[in-house]
């Protein structure tokens, strides 16, 4: 009988030093139930159970064994793994301790008890435990090893110990894998990637099947970009492991990284499967939805990553995460016997970088929490910021807020994305990166009134940070905040220079550098830097060479037509649809066939659905990713693909980066150099880009006859090319609408000049008046509503005179200016007035044409029996004038031919009112202002010549093209027309 016990118990060791573990298992189950009074017995199925993944089995197994014999300290020191495995730590402890008293040089106790400490943060006392056993038995290969790998996670100050590990096992052991392998992780975390790289293939060399050196390889490869070996090496590693959620996950990260965006999804979730609370798996499968353009399922997968982080408490994270890390344990049989186990090192996985996404679709892999709840997570977030999350779990929330805020940021929802920074602020309050993200949040959103503290705060912790200076010194510009002007723009160009000389990304955006006092090769430099950006982004999406259509003259190509593809991010209410809404539908169709590539989800506007309707091919890739796009240009057979975007918000120019069509031009969008290879070609005009300019263009120039910005007044603003209708007939028709002018709601005086009304009485608001609507047809403009005043309440006062004088501003001349942004305005305008409203004389961009034909109409008017006649001399041209604008025109037209010539020059009276129901108070003082001073003109040979009686004062006067009186009184000679 005790023959046959032996005889089982030793088949049962021979399988488990085998690694044939279920046999190891019959054979010792075998002989407990012949036997169950054997503790050997039970030792052995318990370390078969462990080594089948049934460490509850072990713990069991290990029990009785400790019951029939409380001296066997293996079977303390096994229990101690079991439960190390379970997330026990502290009882762990205390079993080994157990088997130490037991038998104090039990070097597998020393050596497991040393992990279990360093898992908890001891590593003083795991050291001693190491030194303990190496005191017993100095050629413990195993030990020197893990001993160096506890030295290695102390970072750079224990690199030099832990090569000194690494070494002395290997002096002992040359053939010992697991120190090649020690050798290569501390070289590739010491960046010497290609050094680890040799000591991962010895180690491989030495034992083919090690998983650690595996992953190891694949993370070197990996770092060195080297994207196919790094997928081989963690395919392979998957494939030994073929239960770990780890190994999974940074294959899917290589994927990832390679541009294999598709496979990289499924490997994320299959990681997921393995382990669901895998929290860094979460958030770099958002990257890769996000990359694909499924930024629904992207935001989930962010959320829920944010969300199990939150949920785990700081004790619980640092158990789970020193049981992934525990070093080599061991397993012991009868009679002292030990084989080491090697336990999983996982890969760490980098956390993402901000992204620039673009929207929409979705659902993420299994229950999330949806992206309405990130208010909540934030507050969570920012309720725990105070020491309540350890330095690991405060970097995963800061990468997976940071990735949500850039996601809803490029979604729209800019109020839950200033959450999400918030919440990173809260979390790292003293990272001057944190501050800057949330500043440009704001800036983004236009409130450069909060975003300046911000940025400012940034700097602060951070003088050297030229990207927040840059954010600064633009959100100043934007709010006409000149304070040390020229000192800051020495100090921004110092600053891009020294970056571009670095060969990074300078901090200064091309669609800024433009208005900024940079000099022509400055700018250039700017754009082709980012260009390069873009080239290095495209070949990391591994999309391979796409054809183009063969280079054959448009009646030979397929079709019979040249295609032609706009591509751009505008497609909506923007001003690109404004000026070119029906370009895109007026080629000729028997030549061109017109292709238009979205960008951007449709905004349900009227420009969207005009072009959408009028083009011929109109594509909403707004969901796609970059490839896509790419592929589905060159798929189409493009032959001249035209980006719309250039340096502009929402742009897609790596599409263009990976070539898919033969002829790229940039044109409208932006209108400087893009300085890259990839968009060869810009339309312009010899007036924008003369021959001396050429050089600062990185691109062959395609010149336009007369001017290539496109306007779209014709087919959207028909009225304004028609002959102002001044018959008499229709004035009479009118006559019983006719008033005067009045700002207040007062009586007019002898002069045309309306009188304020007395305190405390609140001025009548302005009645619906019939305007003329984009067809011809009569509408109600929204009418302009004053503000009520309380009893007793002072009425406002008209807006105080400005005269050139107080601004600084020449007297014989007209001043020009594009007033839609703040930065682009000019730095000698450094008044209050000028940063507190926008002047009277100032002339929009949008006006400037309206300005130059009024003058020359009025110059062709006609003095006959009825009056002024006034015929416009050409067309306006004025195809972004307001409806406001537009009327006014017309209004002040007619109410010119109603002028009489008197002794003291021409006397205007309004035929009419003005029908400007939106105009402001502001615009309709300075029509009767122009009025007025129309009365101090006289008619000569070459016309009316027009000298102003006095100043406007139309200091709030709108953007909008009643802005001409305002630049008419400041007109004091007729030579500037």
């Amino acid at each position: 009988m005790e023959q046959q016990q032996q005889h089982w118990l030793s088949g049962a060791r021979d399988a488990y030093s085998t690694g044939d573990f279920v046999q190891s298992w019959k054979l010792a189950q075998t002989a407990v139930t012949s036997f169950p009074d054997c503790a050997e017995a039970w030792l052995l199925v318990g370390a078969a159970a462990y080594q089948l993944g049934d460490a509850a089995g072990c713990v069991a197994a290990c029990d009785r064994a400790i019951m029939l014999d409380p001296n066997l300290a293996e079977a303390y020191g096994n229990m101690g793994i079991a439960l190390q495995a379970t997330g026990r730590i502290d009882l762990a402890v205390v079993y080994y301790q157990s088997a130490l008293r037991l038998a104090p040089r039990f070097t597998d106790a020393y050596n497991n008890l040393a992990g279990a400490l360093a898992s908890r943060g001891d590593v003083s006392g795991a050291l001693r435990c190491y030194a303990a056993a190496l005191e017993v038995d100095p050629k413990l290969v195993h030990v020197h090893s893990n001993m160096g790998d506890l030295w290695r996670t102390q970072g750079p100050a224990g690199s030099a110990a832990a090569a000194h590990c690494y070494s002395s096992a290997l002096a002992l052991q040359p053939s010992y894998a697991p120190a090649w392998r020690g050798l290569g992780d501390l070289a590739r975390e010491g960046g010497n990637n290609a050094h680890a790289v040799e000591c991962y293939r010895e180690a491989l060399r030495l034992q083919p099947g090690n998983a650690d050196a595996l992953c190891g390889l694949g993370a070197a490869w990996r770092a060195l970009g080297r994207w196919a070996e790094a997928e081989s090496a963690l395919t392979a590693a998957a494939s030994a492991r073929p239960h770990c959620a780890l190994t999974m996950a940074a294959l899917a990260g290589v994927l990832s990284d390679s541009g294999k965006l598709d496979a990289a999804i499924v490997a994320f979730g299959e990681a997921l499967r393995r382990d669901p609370v895998l929290i860094e798996a979460y958030n770099n499968l958002g990257n890769a939805l996000a990359g694909v353009g499924r930024l629904q399922e992207a935001a989930t997968a962010y959320a829920t990553c944010i969300q199990l982080q939150c949920a785990r408490s700081a004790t619980a994270a640092a158990a789970a995460a020193a049981s992934a890390n525990a070093t080599n344990a061991s397993l012991m049989m009868g009679g002292n016997s030990s084989a080491a186990a090697s336990l999983a090192n996982p890969l760490t996985l980098n956390g993402a970088t901000l992204l620039a996404a673009a929207n929409q679709s979705g659902g993420a892999p299994g229950a999330g929490p949806t992206v309405a709840d990130g208010n909540n997570m934030a507050a969570a977030a920012m309720g725990m910021a105070a020491g309540g999350y350890s330095p690991v779990e405060t970097h995963r929330l800061t990468v997976a807020y940071n990735n949500l805020g850039s996601l809803l940021k490029m979604q729209g929802q800019m109020v839950a994305a200033i959450s999400c920074f918030e919440a990173v602020v809260a979390l790292l309050p003293h990272s001057p990166e944190a501050a800057a993200n949330l500043a440009s949040m704001y800036k983004d959103m236009g409130r450069h009134d909060a975003a300046i503290p911000i940025y400012r705060r940034a700097l602060a912790l951070r003088p050297d940070f030229p990207e927040a200076f840059a954010h600064l010194v633009h959100s100043m510009m934007s709010v006409c905040d000149w304070t040390d002007h020229d000192a800051i723009f020495v100090r921004l160009e110092a600053e891009t220079r020294r970056e571009l000389a670095m060969g990074r990304l300078p901090p200064v955006q091309p669609f800024h550098a433009m208005a900024y006092p940079f000099s022509a090769d400055l700018a250039l430099a700017i754009s082709k830097a980012y260009a390069s950006h873009c080239l290095a982004s495209a070949a990391r999406l591994g999309v391979p060479r796409l054809p183009h259509p063969p280079p054959l003259p448009p009646h030979q190509q397929p079709g019979g037509r040249l295609r032609i593809c706009y591509v751009s991010s505008d497609f909506g209410n923007h001003p690109l649809s404004h000026l070119m809404g029906n370009v895109f539908c007026m080629h000729n169709r028997d030549r061109v066939e017109v292709f238009c590539y979205a960008l951007s989800p449709n905004d349900g506007s009227q420009w969207r659905q005009r072009i959408e309707a009028g083009t011929e091919h109109f594509i909403d890739a707004s969901s796609w990713g970059t490839g896509e796009i790419a592929a589905r240009i060159s798929a189409d057979g493009i032959n001249v693909a035209i980006n719309l975007n250039g340096y502009t918000r929402g742009a897609r120019n790596e599409v263009f980066a990976l070539l898919p069509a033969p002829v790229q031009v940039s044109y409208m969008g932006f209108p400087a150099t893009t300085g890259a290879p990839f968009l060869p070609w810009l339309v312009n005009d010899a007036v924008v880009a003369p021959p001396e300019c050429r050089h600062c263009y990185s691109e062959s120039l395609a010149l336009m006859p007369h001017c290539y910005f496109v306007n779209d007044y014709k087919q959207t603003h028909p009225e304004l090319l028609e002959e102002a209708p001044l018959a008499e007939e229709e004035e009479d028709s009118t006559s019983s609408r006719q008033h005067k002018v009045q700002p207040y709601g007062g009586a007019a005086d002898g002069n045309g000049a309306a009188t304020p009304p007395p305190p405390g009485v609140a001025p009548s608001p302005t009645s619906h008046l019939p305007g003329v609507s984009a067809n011809g047809g009569d509408k109600h403009l929204p009418m302009l509503q004053h503000p009520t005043l309380v009893q007793g309440q002072m009425a406002p006062a008209p807006p105080p005179p400005t005269t050139r004088a107080s601004l600084g501003l020449p007297e014989d001349c007209v001043v020009y200016s594009c007033s839609n942004q703040g930065h682009t305005w000019p730095c000698w305008a450094k008044c209050e007035a000028c940063r507190a409203l926008w002047l009277c004389c100032i002339v929009t961009v949008w006006s400037i044409l309206f300005l130059k034909c009024f003058i020359k109409s009025v110059c062709r008017a006609t003095l006959g029996p009825a009056g002024l006649s006034v015929r416009p001399a050409g067309r306006c041209g004025c195809a972004a004038l307001s409806q406001c604008g537009q009327l006014f025109l017309k209004c002040f037209i007619k109410s010119v031919c109603r002028a009489t010539l008197g002794p003291a020059g021409l006397s205007a009276q309004p035929a009419r009112r003005c029908g400007c129901a939106a105009l402001p108070q502001h615009g309709r003082s300075s029509l009767l202002r122009s009025m007025r001073s129309i009365s101090r003109s006289t008619l000569g040979p070459a016309g009316l010549s027009v000298r102003p009686a006095g100043c406007c004062g139309c200091v709030a006067l709108p953007r909008c093209g009643c802005c001409i009186a305002a630049a008419l009184l400041h007109c004091r000679r007729p030579r500037c027309t």
